[in-house]
């Protein structure tokens, strides 16, 4: 039994093997196990969860772009509808971002409380990640708000949310 199997999951199928090489950062059994079969970089779990989000939420930056370039999708949504970028926002991982980012991770998903990635960097008291978002967008492409009415807008470069405003 390898160290992933022992970390992580107690079952021995593919999808517990593909999930606990990505949590435990066991970048060459992640490998080995989406070349035997593609269809595991993106295999969800219970909760709808991808190894690409596995690895956002462990901080294993090395195996998502293992994940990446073995053509894992960015935009794959778990049960909540959330992505690998919501989770990465959500914890203000700007390696995290930039990396989703640069591979055309859609900024503008919602998930079921219609929270996109740009509501969630909003939170944090550091604006880096917000401001590598709008890097990603174009003026005026943004103006939406959450479930609970609070409202993202971009306007000639500011950001507005319910008590912050950004002016970029």
């Amino acid at each position: 039994m390898n160290r992933s199997e022992n970390l992580f999951f107690t079952g021995s199928s593919l999808a517990s093997q593909v999930h606990a090489a990505a949590i435990n950062g066991d970048k060459g059994a992640l490998h080995r196990l989406i070349i035997g079969n593609a269809a595991l970089k993106d295999k969800e779990d219970q909760f709808g969860r991808t190894p690409l989000m596995y690895c956002v939420l462990a901080d294993r930056l090395d195996c998502a772009d293992t994940l990446l370039k073995a053509g894992a999708d960015v935009n794959k949504t778990d049960h909540s509808q959330r992505t690998a970028l919501h989770l990465a926002a959500q914890k203000g991982n700007y390696r995290f971002m930039k990396l989703l980012l640069t591979r055309r991770a859609n900024w503008m998903q919602k998930d079921l409380e219609e929270m996109t990635p740009l509501h969630l960097t909003t939170r944090h008291k550091s604006p880096k990640c917000l401001a590598l978002l709008l890097k990603f967008m174009a003026p005026g492409e943004v103006d939406t708000q959450d479930k609970n009415k609070v409202m993202v807008r971009q306007n000639k470069r500011q950001i507005r949310t319910g008590s912050m405003c950004f002016l970029l």
